[in-house]
């Protein structure tokens, strides 16, 4: 009996991502950064340390992560 439903992912092969916005700093200096965390066993184990997507110029200003899949 699985506690979780399935979103179609085969046994050991397929990659799962998860993109989230965080919102930190304070109410007059808001940080808005996206970040991601991804699995390419089918969801056994995700990558250690969350990848910082908008970095350099558009640090601190990510809002409503979009992510595309090829497949």
């Amino acid at each position: 009996d699985d506690a979780f439903a399935s979103a179609g992912a085969s046994a050991t092969t397929d990659t799962i991502a998860a993109l989230w916005s965080e919102i930190a700093g304070t109410q007059s200096a808001p940080t808005r950064n996206i970040y991601l965390r991804y699995s390419k066993d089918s969801g056994a184990t995700f990558n250690a340390t969350p990848v910082a997507i908008n970095t350099g110029a558009g640090k601190d200003k990510g809002e409503l992560p979009v992510l595309a899949t090829n497949g």
